[in-house]
C-alpha cells in the first residue's frame, strides 16, 4: 500500500488505497531506494521506506520487503549460495542502492562474473574464497547448506541492475553476513558450536571455549550428539559427555540491523577477494568507534568514565592503530568496564592473562632459562618487560609510600625503592610460558590477531624455581607446605573436583595423551555407594547432573566397609576419577608450597626398560609428598640387579614414600632401587614418570661467586652403572640461582675459586662453589607473650592449613594468648601459651581482612663448611617432578597477590585514580581517606567490604570534601586540566549530540586522533599511557612544584586542533570540514556558510534552550553545561557582548553557536578551578635586534625506547690477541650480528680494545661521516651520578636514579642532572639559559619531547613546538566575524591571570597564547615556502622521523627572520624497545640513516653543516645477552655518536668494554653494562662549543660535572675542530671562563663573551673597534613573568610544621596552626627561649609582609599579645629577625571547623582576627614565631590560625640582605589593630608595556620592555 511522506495512505480516483503489485513493480514503477527518509545516512533495511514512482512521476512509499528469488533457487533440498550475475546483468555491474557517503560503492571492488550471496551459516573463510565463474554453480556442490539453514530473518542489502534479456531493472541481495551464536560464560552453547562445525564441513571451527578462571563455574556437561571440543589440533564431536564453556560477552550478532547499522568483521586483507562492506580502514577504527559510541550513549556513564581511568593506568596500545580486528580489543577494554566497581585484583589477573597485554609488554611466549638450556644449550633470560611495568606502572610504583601518598624516606632522606632489578628478574620468571589458546570458532580470530580468550600456559616453558618477592622472602610465603597436607586431603572439607566429561585425562596435571584412547589404562573407579559419589553425581530426578565444579562441604565419613571397598579411600591422592556413564572428574589439590631444600631426601628416578642400567632424570624427592610411584623389587636387590614391578591402583598414581613401601610389602616385595622396570606386561608402567628409589639423596648448594645467590644441586647415590644422571635443572652446572638473605657474616662466603678450595666439603665450578649443606626445621616462637599480629606476620613465613581440615582432636585451641592473635592451635597436648613448638599454628586476621594461619616453624639451610652461615629455605609452588599446571596457576595468583597486597599499592592506586578522576595534586589527607576506603572496601554504605574494592575507592574520591567543596575551587593549586577526549565527549553529551551516522561509521577518526589531539582510544604509544602522572609543566605550576599530567598535551597543534575541532562541530556538525574531528571525507562538499550542517556530518549538536529563555538564562545554562558554572565574570561579559549581537536580533541559533564556541576556548572549560583574568592580552613577540654571534645549533636525536647500541658499534678484529667478535657473538646470542652485517671502521687512533670495529650495516651514512672525520662515537655512555663498578661498595647509594625504567631514565637522559641540582630543567635548556644571560639570542625548539629543551625556573625561557604539518586554519567561515576575529577573541578570553588565578587555568591560557604564536609562525613559514623564499622542493617528504627532521630544516631557514644565534632542537624516533624482536633494529637504523642523510644534505646546502651538531642518544642501552623472546631487555650503558661539519671525528671516545661476559666488572644482573662515561663528559664539550665557558656557568649547565674529575670531561677542542678550550685547562679552576687560573685572576667576574681582549690577569680590554654594548634586546615573551605572586599566606595546609611547642611533637593536629580553618591549636608559652612553632613555606621562597592571628573559640585569656617573627633559608641554621612587636586581638571568638577565605590584602571579614604589617624585602623559606606573652599571662597560647600574607618568589636573585639579629631587648609600644597591608606593587604577569592597540584588536608587533626584575635578555 502506497503512503505519502507523512504516512498518509495514497488513494486512487475512487478513494481506494493504491495497492502495488511488487511482481510488476519494475515494469510500472521506478524503485529509487530503500533508505530511511528521515535520515540521509541510514541505509536500506527490511521495513525501511522504499520510494516508488509511477511513470507520471507520482511517487509514494512502501515498506521495504524481502525479495522473492524464485527462479534463482533450485527446487531441490539444496540452496545455491551463489547467484550468477552475468545471467541477468547487462553491463556486468551492479549498482548499489546504498550509495551514500559512508559506504563503499560496490563498483569499486566488484569483478565481472562475480556472484552475490544469499545469507547462510558459513564462516569468514568461505566468504573470502568463493571463485568467480562464468557458469551457474551446481546446486549439489559440496558445502552448500540446506535450505532450512538459510537465515530467513536476515535483512538484505539491495542492489539494482538491468536485466540484459528484459532490459528491466531488477533488485538483488548482497549479504556478506555470517552469524555468531550465543556462547556466553553463563550460558554456553549446548553443542559447543558442533552443529555449525559439521554443516560447514569443518570450516567453521568448534565454538567451545577453553575452560579458564573466568568461566569455569558455569561450564556444563552436554550430551548433545553434535557437541564438540578442541584438544590441541584435534576436534572431537559427539563424545558421550562433553564439557562446554562460553566466554563473557560472546553473544550472537544481531543481523536484523543489516550490514551498515552494525559493526563488521574483517574477513580478508587484500586482493581480488576483498568483499567487506566497510572500508578497509574502518576496521582499524572500529574499536575506537565502539568506545566513542558507548562514551556518548551508554547509560552507565560513571562506569564508563572509571573504565577509561583504569585503562590509562594499565593501558594496552597499538602504535599507528593498524590492526583490523575488533573483538579482541573489546574483550580487553571490557575488563575495565566489567570491573569498574569490582575489585582491582580481578583486573590485574584478567589483564595478565590477556593476549593483547602479553604482546604490548612482550611476555607472550617468554620462556624459562632452563627451557633454553635444555633445548638450545644457551642461558637466555626471560623477558623482563611485564614484570617491570606491572610493578612500576600498574601496582606499586617506584618508591615506598605512606598511606597519605608521601614517600617513606631513609634516615639519610633518600626515598626507598619498592623493587630492585633482582625482583624484576624474579617476576619475569613468573610470566613465562604464556601462549595462545587453540583456535576456535564463533569469535573474530585471524592469523596473529590473537584471541579474546584468556591465554593458556605451557608448563614446559614456565619457570619452576623459587622466586623472590618484592615484600621480602619468596613468592609463596604465607602458604602452607604441601608436606603438611592431611592424609586423604581429597576427601576432606574444601576438596575441589573439576568436571572432565568423557575425557579421562586431567587438565591441570599431565598424563600421557594416548591414555585417553587406551582401554588398558587403569582409571580410578567410583562406586555408587561411595560417600563421594552423590557429590560428584549430584542426582536430580534419578539422574546425575554432574556439576562443573564440586567443593566438598564437609569431611566425608567412610565406614570400615566403605574404606575397604572404595579405592579412593586407599590412595594418597586422586588425579582423575570415573564416576559413572563414562564421566570423569579431576581432583584439584588446594594451593600449597614446597621447600626447595628438605631433610631426609630420597632418590627419585624414571623407569628404564632398556638394558643399559642407566637411570635418567634423577633428583631428590621429599618423602612426605605424593610425587612418585612405587618401585617394587624382590628382597636382596642391594646385591643383585633386579627388575621392578608396579602395584598401582590407577595409572599415573603418585604416592608418598611410606605408601610406596606399604604397596610393595602388600605384594611380597620391597621398595628397592632396580636397574630396569617391568615393561609392557604391567599396565602401571610409565617410563616417563618418576618413581621412588630406596637409595638416599642429599642436597648441595651452589653459591654464586659474584652475588652470593644460591642454586640447588642434587647429589643422589649412584645407579647400577655407577652414575648420578641428575636432571639438568639440578646438576652442578645449573644456573638457576635464587637470591637469599644470609644469616651470619657474608664476608665468609666464597667469592672466587681459591676461597672455595679452602673449604672442606665444597668444590669449585666456574660460576660458583658447590658445598654440602644441612637442612633443619625448628620452631620460631617459644612462647606467645608479646606476639602481635604484625610481629607474627613478619616472623612466620610459612603458612598452615586450618586446624579444622584435620581430624577432630588433632589440634587443641589454646586461645588468643596474645594481642591481635585470634587463636593458637597445638598438636601437642602438653603445650601451653608459654610453651610453643614447631607444629603450633597461629590464627589471625591480617591488615587486609584475610584470615591467616601461620606455622611456628622455620626451615634453614646451613653450609656445612661454614656452620655460622645459613639462609631460610626458599619455597616454590611448582615441584620439579610433575610441574603441574595447577601449581603454575597458584604461583601466578601468589605473584599478583604479592603486588596487590604490597603496602605501597593502596596509596599508589589512590593517587593515580584521584588524578585520573579530577585532582592532580591531592592533599595527603585526601589520599589517606581514599586509601582507607580502598583497604577496608567500604565508603559509607558503598563497597563490598573487601580490600581492593573499586566502588569504595571511586566513591571515596568523588564524594570526598576535597572533590566537592566549592571553596576549594578558589585554591589556585586545586583541580586539574581536563584531558582532550573527556572534554570532547563532555561537550558532545552536554550539547545533546544527535548521532546521524550508522554504527559502522567512525564518530571520531581514531587513526588520526593520536597525532591531532594526543589521545585516542586504544592508541597509547607507550606503556606510560598518554601522559605521565608526575609531569611538571613549565610556568606557574612548575614553579609551584605541582604536577599536571594532562598539561603534557597542551602544546602547539594539539591545542589548536582541539579548539578548532570543537568550533567546527558547532558550525558544521561532527565532520571532516574545516578542522573537524572526523578526518574521513565521505564525498560531500564542505559548506562555506557557517551554521550549515555538512551533508555527511556524522552527528549534529541538538542543544536548544526554551524559546522563552532570556539571553542571560541561555548563557547561564551553557556556562553550567560547558564550564560547570566556573565561567568568570570577565569572560562572561566578553561572550555576552558577542552573543547578544545575534540573540537580540532574532538569530538565536547563531547566538548559541557563538556562545558555545567562545565558552570552549577559554580556560574555564579546560581547567577545574576558579579563573581570575585581568583582561590584558598576552602579547608574545620576537627579537627585534640582530643577533650578536654566528649561528650554532644542537639537534638532539633521541632513539626512544632504549636503542640497542651494542649492535650499532661492535668490536670486530685486531683486538690484541683476544677474539672480541667471537665473545660478542657468544654473549649476545640471538641478537648478535654476523660479520657481513657490519661496516668496518678504523679505530687505530682511538685507544680502544680493538683497532677495527663494525658499524651496523643499516648506518652507511654514519660510516661515511666517520671516515671523513665528521662523526665521533662515544663508548659505553649513560646517566651516571658517579664513577662506579659492580664492586663499588654500596654503589646503589650513589645512584639514586630509577635505573632501567623507561620514563624515569628518559627524563634523566634529557636532564643529565641525576642529583637534581637544577630540578625540572633539561640539558639543552640550561645551555641556552647561560647563553641567554650572556646576550645571545636563543631559541629552544622541540618537534617532540620538551624535557631536553626546557630551561630552569629562574630563566623561564619558553620551548617552542615545531609541527610536522601545517595546522588547520582556525575558525574558517567564522560565526563571530571576519577572519582573525575569533583568534583575537581567544586571546582576550585567555588574557593574563590575576593574583588569584588558578594555576591550571593560567597554564592553559599561557599555552593557548604560545600555541597561537606558533600557529602564526607556521603560516608565515608556509608563506615563505609557497613563494619560494624557503626552498624545500628537493627535501623528500618521507613520513616518520624524516618529516621531523624536515620540520627542523624548515625552521632553521627562518633563523635570520627570528634573529637567533643559538638554538637547540629535539627530535625523537620512538619504537626502540625491542624485547621480542631484535630484528626491528635494522628497520629503525635504516629509517634514521635516510632521515639523517636528507637533513645533512640540507645543512650542507644551506651552509649550516659546520654550525650544527647532531647528538644521538637514548635513555639506556640494552642487556648484552638476548632474552627468551629473541630480543633484549633494559640495560644501562650504550654507545652513541655526534655528527657535524665541525666535529673532530674519526675516533671512538671513551672506553669500550674489553670484557662483554658476566665476568666483567661492569656486568650487572642479566647483562646490564655499567657506563664508564657519563653524559656530562660529552655535554661539557658541546656546551663549550655553544659558548658556555667557566666553571660557574658550566656547573649550572652541566650540574653533575662536579662529581667527576675535570680532566675526565671533554672540552670543545676535544670534540670540535674550531674548539678553543684546550684539554689542559682541566688542570686548574677557572670560575669565569676567561682562561686564567682563579688564584691568579684579578678580575674574577670577567664577561668573556663581551667584545674585547682578556689579558693574562683575567681582565677584559675593550676592543676599540667594537660597537658599544647596549642593553640586550627584548626577546620572545614567555607565558608569565618570573618574580613575585601575591598570596593570602606563605604558609598553609601543605606547609610542613617541623616543630610546635607542645608535649607531643607528633601531634597530628599541629598543622592546624596554618590549615586555613578556624580549628584551634594550643601551645606552651615559653617567652624567648622556645618558639611557638617552626614552619616551612608552602611554596618555598617567599617574602612576608604581615601577620594575622585568628581568635580561638574557647578563651581570650590565651590570646597572644606579643610576637617575634624570624626567617631562615633551608640548609642554614641562622635565623634572622623579620619583625617583633605587640598584638592587639579583639575579644570576639571564632567558631571552630570553618574554612577561612582571605586574600593578600584583607583577612576573612566573617571572622575575628588581629593583624600587623611591617616592611620586609628579604626572601626566606622557613619561619619561626614566638609568642612571649598572653592576655592574662596564662601558661598556654591558643590560636585558631596564623597567616603570613606576602609573596611567593619564582625568581630568587638575592637571599636575605639583613644580618641575623639577636632577640630584641624591648618590644615596640605600637599596637596596630587590623592594620591594612600596603605592599609595594607586585610584578604582574603582563609585559610592563601594554600593547599599543586595544585589547579587542590584534596586538601589534611592537616590542615590549623587559620586566624590571628579570635579566634584560630574558624573554619577555
Amino acid at each position: 500500500t502506497m503512503v505519502d511522506e507523512e504516512g498518509n495512505v495514497e488513494v486512487d480516483d475512487d478513494g481506494e488505497p493504491v495497492v502495488v503489485n511488487l511482481e510488476k513493480a519494475p515494469t510500472y514503477y521506478r524503485i529509487t531506494g530503500g533508505k530511511n527518509i528521515y535520515d540521509n545516512h541510514r541505509y536500506s533495511c527490511v521495513g525501511c521506506p522504499v520510494l516508488l514512482c509511477k511513470k507520471n512521476n507520482k511517487c509514494g512509499y512502501i515498506e521495504n520487503p524481502k525479495i522473492d528469488l524464485t527462479g534463482f533457487i533450485d527446487k531441490t533440498r539444496y540452496v545455491p549460495y551463489k547467484i550468477d550475475l552475468p545471467r541477468i546483468m547487462k553491463d556486468n555491474k551492479m549498482k548499489s542502492v546504498d550509495n551514500g557517503p559512508f559506504l563503499k560503492n560496490y563498483e569499486q571492488y566488484q569483478q565481472p562474473n562475480d556472484e552475490f550471496l544469499l545469507n547462510t551459516s558459513i564462516d569468514t573463510d568461505q566468504c573470502n574464497n568463493f571463485p568467480s565463474t562464468l557458469q551457474p554453480v551446481d546446486s549439489e556442490q559440496v558445502g552448500v547448506v540446506t535450505r532450512d539453514r538459510v537465515k530467513k530473518t536476515t535483512p538484505p542489502i539491495f542492489g539494482i541492475t538491468t536485466n540484459h534479456q528484459t532490459n528491466q531493472q531488477e533488485t538483488l541481495i548482497f549479504d556478506p553476513y555470517f552469524t555468531f551464536i550465543d556462547n556466553t560464560a553463563r550460558n554456553p552453547a549446548s553443542d559447543g558450536g558442533g552443529q555449525r562445525y559439521l554443516t560447514s564441513e569443518n570450516k567453521i571451527l568448534c565454538a567451545n571455549a577453553p575452560r579458564t578462571f573466568m568461566n569455569e563455574d558455569h561450564c556444563f556437561l552436554s550430551r548433545d550428539a553434535n557437541a564438540c571440543a578442541i584438544d590441541g589440533d584435534d576436534t572431537t564431536v559427539g563424545a558421550d559427555g562433553t564439557v562446554v564453556c562460553g566466554t563473557i560477552g560472546e553473544v550472537a550478532n544481531d543481523y536484523t540491523k543489516g550490514v551498515i547499522n552494525s559493526f563488521d568483521v574483517k574477513t580478508t586483507e587484500s586482493g581480488d577477494d576483498l568483499r567487506e562492506v566497510s572500508w578497509s580502514s574502518s576496521f582499524m577504527e572500529q574499536k575506537s568507534n565502539v568506545w566513542t559510541y558507548l562514551a556518548l550513549t551508554a547509560p552507565d556513564q560513571l562506569r564508563q568514565r572509571v573504565a577509561w581511568a583504569l585503562y590509562q593506568i594499565m593501558p594496552v596500545g597499538l602504535p599507528e592503530n593498524k590492526e583490523t580486528v575488533t573483538e579482541v580489543w573489546m574483550a580487553y577494554y571490557d575488563i575495565y568496564v566489567r570491573n569498574a566497581f569490582g575489585n582491582y585484583r580481578d583486573i590485574l589477573k584478567e589483564a595478565s592473562y590477556n593476549y593483547k597485554m602479553s604482546l604490548w609488554v612482550t611476555f607472550f611466549e617468554s620462556y624459562s632459562i632452563q627451557y633454553h638450556i635444555d633445548r638450545r644449550g644457551q642461558k637466555v633470560f626471560p623477558d623482563e618487560n611485564y614484570a617491570r611495568e606491572q610493578m612500576q606502572l600498574f601496582t606499586i610504583g617506584l618508591t615506598l609510600l605512606n598511606d597519605d601518598g608521601s614517600e617513606i624516606k631513609e634516615d639519610s632522606g633518600n626515598s626507598i625503592p619498592t623493587y630492585t632489578n633482582d625482583d624484576v628478574m624474579s617476576y619475569a620468571k613468573v610470566w613465562t610460558g604464556f601462549t595462545l589458546q587453540n583456535p576456535r570458532g564463533n569469535i573474530e580470530q585471524r592469523g596473529d590477531s590473537g584471541s579474546a580468550d584468556p591465554m593458556r600456559i605451557d608448563r614446559k616453558t614456565h619457570d619452576q624455581f623459587p622466586k623472590t618477592s618484592v615484600q621480602g622472602g619468596f613468592i609463596g610465603d604465607g602458604y602452607p607446605l604441601c608436606s603438611d597436607l592431611p592424609e586423604k586431603d581429597h576427601l576432606r572439607q574444601g576438596a575441589t573436583y573439576r568436571l572432565l566429561g568423557s575425557r579421562s585425562n586431567p587438565e591441570l596435571q599431565h598424563d600421557r595423551k594416548e591414555w585417553m584412547t587406551n582401554d588398558a589404562i587403569k582409571r580410578l573407579q567410583l562406586n555408587p555407594d561411595s560417600p563421594l559419589f552423590p557429590h560428584l553425581c549430584a542426582p536430580r530426578n534419578g539422574a546425575c547432573t554432574f556439576p562443573a565444579k564440586v567443593t566438598l562441604p564437609s569431611h566425608l565419613i567412610y565406614s570400615p566397609a566403605a574404606q575397604s571397598s572404595n579405592d579412593e579411600y586407599n590412595v594418597d591422592t586422586i588425579r582423575s576419577i570415573h564416576v559413572t556413564d563414562n564421566i570423569y572428574y579431576e581432583f584439584v589439590r588446594r594451593p600449597c608450597v614446597n621447600l626447595h631444600f628438605f631433610p631426609n631426601a630420597q632418590k627419585l628416578m624414571t623407569l628404564n626398560v632398556n638394558y643399559d642400567r642407566i637411570i635418567h632424570n634423577v633428583m631428590c624427592g621429599d618423602p612426605r609428598l605424593y610425587i612418585a610411584g612405587e618401585n617394587c623389587t624382590p628382597e636382596g636387590w642391594e646385591t643383585k640387579e633386579k627388575q621392578s614391578t608396579r602395584n598401582c591402583v590407577y595409572n599415573g598414581e603418585r604416592v608418598r614414600y611410606a605408601t610406596a613401601v606399604e604397596r610393595c610389602e602388600a605384594i611380597g616385595r620391597v621398595q628397592g632401587n632396580p636397574w630396569r622396570a617391568e615393561g609392557k606386561n604391567n599396565p602401571c608402567t610409565d617410563i616417563w614418570a618418576h618413581h621412588w628409589s630406596a637409595l638416599t639423596c642429599r642436597h648441595q648448594v651452589k653459591i654464586a661467586y659474584e652475588t652470593g645467590f644460591v642454586a640447588r644441586v642434587d647429589y643422589p647415590e649412584v645407579d647400577w652403572a655407577g652414575l648420578r644422571d641428575v636432571t639438568s635443572a639440578l646438576k652442578n652446572s645449573t644456573v638457576n640461582y635464587i637470591k637469599v638473605t644470609w644469616d651470619g657474616d657474608k664476608a665468609l662466603l666464597p667469592t672466587k675459586e681459591r676461597d672455595c678450595k679452602r673449604l672442606s666439603s665444597c668444590y669449585h665450578m666456574p660460576d660458583g662453589c658447590v658445598c654440602d649443606v644441612t637442612v633443619a626445621e625448628s620452631p620460631i616462637l617459644s612462647q606467645a607473650a608479646g606476639i602481635t599480629r604484625d610481629t607474627a606476620l613478619q616472623s612466620l613465613p610459612i603458612g598452615a592449613f586450618p586446624p579444622s581440615l584435620f581430624d577432630a582432636g588433632t589440634y587443641t585451641a589454646l586461645g588468643p594468648c596474645s594481642t591481635d592473635i585470634t587463636n593458637f592451635h597445638t598438636r601437642n597436648p602438653g603445650n601451653t601459651c608459654d610453651n610453643l613448638d614447631g607444629d603450633t599454628i597461629l590464627q589471625l586476621t591480617d591488615q587486609y581482612g584475610r584470615e591467616r594461619f601461620l606455622k611456628n616453624t622455620l626451615s634453614r639451610v646451613t653450609i656445612d663448611a661454614i656452620p655460622t652461615l645459613s639462609f631460610r629455605t626458599p619455597v616454590h609452588f611448582v615441584d620439579h617432578v610433575d610441574g603441574a599446571l595447577r601449581d603454575v596457576h597458584y604461583e601466578i595468583d601468589a605473584a599478583i597477590d604479592s603486588l596487590f597486597y604490597h603496602p605501597s599499592h593502596a596509596p599508589f592506586m589512590a593517587v593515580r585514580m584521584i588524578q585520573r578522576l579530577g585532582i592532580s595534586n591531592p592533599s595527603p589527607g585526601f589520599v589517606k581517606r581514599v586509601v582507607t576506603a580502598y583497604k577496608t572496601g567500604t565508603y559509607g554504605s558503598l563497597g563490598s567490604g573487601t580490600y581492593g574494592d573499586l566502588k569504595a575507592l571511586v566513591a571515596a574520591i568523588i564524594l570526598d570534601r576535597e572533590s566537592r567543596a566549592v571553596t576549594l575551587d578558589a585554591d589556585p593549586s586545586h583541580g586539574h586540566i581536563r584531558e582532550p577526549l573527556v572534554k570532547i565527549i563532555s561537550f558532545l553529551r552536554s550539547m545533546n549530540v544527535d548521532l546521524k551516522a550508522p554504527l559502522s561509521v567512525p564518530l571520531l577518526d581514531g587513526q588520526d586522533l593520536i597525532t591531532r589531539l594526543g589521545q585516542m582510544p586504544f592508541g597509547v604509544l607507550t606503556v606510560d599511557s598518554f601522559f605521565v602522572p608526575d609531569f611538571v609543566p613549565s610556568g606557574p605550576l612548575g614553579a609551584a612544584g605541582l604536577v599536571a599530567p594532562e598539561a603534557e598535551m597542551l602544546d602547539g597543534a594539539l591545542l589548536t586542533n582541539l579548539i578548532n575541532g570543537i568550533i567546527s562541530t558547532t558550525k558544521f556538525g561532527l565532520s571532516s570540514c574545516h578542522g573537524g574531528f572526523v578526518r574521513r571525507d565521505w564525498g560531500a562538499t564542505c559548506p562555506t556558510v557557517e551554521g550549515t550542517p555538512t551533508e555527511d556530518a556524522v552527528a549534529l549538536l541538538g542543544y536548544t534552550p526554551p524559546s522563552s529563555a532570556t539571553a542571560d538564562e541561555v548563557l547561564d545554562e551553557l556556562a553550567l553545561l560547558l564550564t560547570a558554572g566556573r565561567l568568570s565574570d570577565a569572560n562572561r561579559e566578553i561572550i555576552k557582548i558577542e552573543f547578544e549581537k545575534y540573540y537580540s536580533g532574532g538569530d538565536k541559533a547563531k547566538a548559541i553557536r557563538v556562545a558555545q564556541q567562545l565558552m570552549v576556548v577559554g580556560p574555564e572549560m579546560h581547567s577545574t578551578s576558579v579563573t581570575q583574568l585581568t583582561g590584558t592580552v598576552r602579547n608574545l613577540e620576537g627579537y627585534k635586534t640582530p643577533p650578536r654571534g654566528p649561528y650554532q645549533a644542537v639537534v638532539y636525536f633521541m632513539m626512544e625506547g632504549g636503542a640497542d647500541s651494542y649492535n650499532m658499534l661492535v668490536p670486530k678484529s685486531d683486538c690484541g690477541g683476544k677474539d672480541m667478535f667471537k665473545e660478542y657473538r657468544q654473549v649476545r646470542g640471538a641478537v648478535a650480528l654476523s660479520s657481513n652485517q657490519l661496516l668496518e671502521i678504523d679505530a687505530r687512533t682511538s685507544g680502544q680494545v680493538c683497532k677495527k670495529f663494525g658499524l651496523h650495516s643499516s648506518l652507511p651514512l654514519i660510516k661515511e661521516l666517520y671516515d671523513s672525520k665528521e662523526a665521533l662515537f662515544f663508548a659505553n655512555v649513560g646517566v651516571l651520578p658517579k664513577a662506579i663498578t659492580r664492586y663499588t661498595p654500596n654503589w646503589g647509594k650513589y645512584v639514586k636514579i630509577k635505573l632501567f625504567a623507561h620514563r624515569q631514565m628518559r627524563t634523566e637522559t634529557y636532564k643529565s642532572d641525576p642529583e637534581s641540582k637544577q630540578s625540572g630543567s633539561g640539558q639543552g635548556g640550561r645551555i641556552l639559559d647561560v647563553l641567554s644571560r650572556q646576550g645571545f639570542h636563543t631559541s629552544s625548539n622541540a618537534v617532540h619531547s620538551k624535557e631536553f629543551a626546557k630551561g630552569s625556573k629562574r630563566d623561564n625561557n619558553p620551548v617552542w613546538n615545531l609541527s610536522t604539518e601545517l595546522p588547520d586554519v582556525i575558525d574558517q567561515y567564522s560565526t563571530v566575524g571576519e577572519e582573525g576575529t575569533m583568534v583575537n577573541l581567544i586571546k582576550r578570553l585567555n588574557s593574563e591571570g590575576g593574583s588569584k588565578n588558578s594555576l591550571f587555568s593560567e597554564t592553559w591560557s599561557a599555552k593557548v597564547a604560545q600555541s597561537l604564536y606558533e600557529y602564526d609562525e607556521s603560516f608565515k613559514l608556509a608563506e615563505k615556502i609557497k613563494y619560494g623564499e624557503i626552498n624545500m622542493d628537493d627535501y623528500p617528504n618521507d613520513k616518520g622521523i624524516n618529516l621531523a627532521f624536515k620540520s627542523v630544516a624548515q625552521y632553521m631557514q627562518t633563523r635570520l627572520d627570528r634573529k637567533v644565534d643559538r638554538e637547540v632542537y629535539v627530535v625523537k624516533q620512538p619504537g626502540h624497545d625491542f624485547h621480542n624482536n631484535g630484528e626491528g633494529l635494522e628497520k629503525k637504523f635504516t629509517e634514521a640513516n635516510a632521515a639523517l642523510g636528507n637533513f645533512i644534505t640540507y645543512l650542507k646546502k644551506e651552509d649550516l653543516w659546520k654550525h650544527t651538531v647532531i647528538v644521538m642518544g637514548s635513555e639506556f642501552g640494552r642487556t648484552m645477552p638476548s632474552n627468551s623472546k629473541g630480543g633484549t631487555d633494559h640495560g644501562w650503558g650504550g654507545n652513541y655518536f655526534i655528527v657535524g661539519g665541525d666535529v673532530r671525528g674519526g675516533k671512538i671516545m671513551g672506553t669500550y668494554p674489553d670484557d662483554l661476559t658476566d665476568q666483567s666488572e661492569l656486568w650487572l644482573s642479566a647483562g646490564r653494562i655499567i657506563p664508564t662515561m657519563p653524559w656530562d663528559a660529552i655535554w661539557n664539550g658541546i656546551a663549550n662549543w655553544m659558548g658556555v665557558l667557566g666553571d660557574d656557568n658550566l656547573n649550572f649547565a652541566v650540574p653533575n660535572r662536579a662529581n667527576f674529575d675535570k680532566c675526565d670531561l671533554f672540552t670543545d677542542k676535544d670534540l670540535f675542530k674550531t674548539g678553543k678550550m684546550h684539554h689542559s685547562t682541566c688542570s686548574f679552576a677557572d670560575a669565569d671562563g676567561d682562561g686564567v687560573k682563579d688564584d691568579d685572576d684579578e678580575c674574577p667576574e670577567t664577561r668573556y663573551w663581551l667584545p674585547g681582549v682578556i689579558d693574562d690577569k683575567g681582565c677584559i680590554t675593550l676592543d676599540p673597534t667594537a660597537a658599544p654594548t647596549t642593553a640586550a634586546p627584548t626577546t620572545l615573551a614567555p607565558s608569565f613573568l618570573p618574580g613575585a605572586e601575591e598570596v593570602r599566606s606563605v604558609i598553609g595546609p601543605r606547609s610542613t610544621v617541623s616543630y610546635i611547642n607542645t608535649l607531643n611533637q607528633n601531634d597530628p593536629n599541629k598543622n592546624r596552626v596554618c590549615d586555613w580553618t578556624t580549628d584551634y591549636i594550643t601551645m606552651d608559652k615559653d617567652g624567648r627561649k622556645v618558639p611557638a612553632f617552626e614552619v616551612t613555606s608552602e611554596e618555598g621562597d617567599s617574602i612576608v609582609k604581615g601577620m594575622r592571628i585568628y581568635t580561638n573559640k574557647l578563651s581570650s585569656a590565651r590570646d597572644p599579645t606579643k610576637y617575634i617573627l624570624e626567617g631562615a633559608v633551608t640548609g642554614s641554621d641562622t635565623w634572622t629577625l623579620i619583625s617583633e612587636g605587640d598584638l592587639d586581638i579583639p575579644d570576639k571568638r571564632n567558631g571552630g571547623g570553618r574554612e577561612i577565605e582571605s586574600d593578600f590584602s584583607a583577612g576573612d571579614s566573617r571572622f575575628t582576627f588581629g593583624e600587623v604589617t611591617f616592611d620586609n624585602d628579604s626572601v626566606y623559606d622557613k619561619y619561626r614565631i614566638h609568642f612571649p606573652s598572653t592576655r592574662r599571662n596564662v601558661k598556654y597560647v591558643m590560636v585558631a590560625e596564623v597567616e603570613l600574607p606576602g609573596y611567593y618568589i619564582r625568581d630568587v636573585t638575592a637571599r636575605p640582605t639583613k644580618s641575623p639579629t639577636s632577640a630584641p631587648t624591648a618590644f615596640p609600644t605600637r599596637s596596630p589593630v587590623s592594620a591594612t597591608l600596603a605592599p609595594t606593587k607586585s610584578p604582574t604577569s603582563a609585559p610592563t608595556k601594554s600593547p599599543t592597540s586595544s585589547p579587542t584588536e590584534q596586538p601589534t608587533s611592537s616590542p615590549t620592555k623587559p620586566p624590571t626584575n628579570a635579566p634584560t635578555n630574558t624573554p619577555t
